[in-house]
């Protein structure tokens, strides 16, 4: 009997090598949300192994005794390069990332949330202003598991905070007025109303 198989657009959220050969990744896909698969890198392989932050075609195939998946064949689609660049856009493409590791495991509407995820990534790679596009990400994301961010989070800032919050997530990124800092206090704070939902993981 031939081994199950599947072929799916996912993000690349974490890669660390393990054993002597092969690379655990954790992907992002628009069906399952997240899940862990291995790479097995070879000296004959010629192709471009899949890297933190891509967006690449898969084929995957289970193994024997069907608790575990492996990349057969990964086409490159996007590689944020401009991501890793600043050191600042780094730190918060990483954040991002691990965020949707630990949280992106059983979601409402996995498509949406691979949208959101990808729409993120593309900004972060491109934004003068990374912290603006991680609080961001990390609204819509609790906007979209139904969570009431902006019943609860916004509506208990200060008032100048609620301003800044509204003028962030309204405004384009290349648009905005704010500065970094505030943006970043803004992030912790949505960050910290997370950690008081059970099902979130930071």
């Amino acid at each position: 009997m031939p081994a199950e198989t599947v072929e799916l657009e996912a993000l690349v959220l974490s890669r660390e090598t393990t054993g002597e050969s092969h690379l655990r990744l954790s992907l992002l896909d628009p069906e399952a949300g997240r899940r862990e698969v291995f790479y097995r890198q070879t000296k004959a392989d010629k192709g471009t192994p899949p890297d933190l932050f891509d967006r690449g075609a898969f084929r995957l195939e289970a193994a024997k005794n069907g608790n575990a998946w492996f990349v057969r064949e990964f086409r490159l689609l996007q590689r944020l390069t401009d991501i890793g660049r600043r050191y600042a856009t780094f730190q918060a493409a990483a954040e991002w990332a691990l965020f949707l590791r630990a949280n992106a495991v059983h979601c409402q509407a996995p498509e949406t949330v691979f949208s959101i995820a990808q729409k993120t990534f593309v900004a972060l790679a491109s934004a003068e202003q990374p912290e603006a596009a991680l609080l961001k990400g990390f609204f819509l994301f609790a906007r979209q598991e139904g969570w009431p961010v902006r019943e609860h989070w916004l509506r208990n800032l200060s008032a100048t905070q609620a301003d800044e919050a509204a003028h962030i997530l309204n405004t384009p990124l290349d648009e905005l007025t704010t500065t970094p800092e505030t943006a970043r206090l803004l992030s912790r704070s949505l960050k910290h109303w997370l950690s008081t939902h059970d099902e979130v993981t930071l």
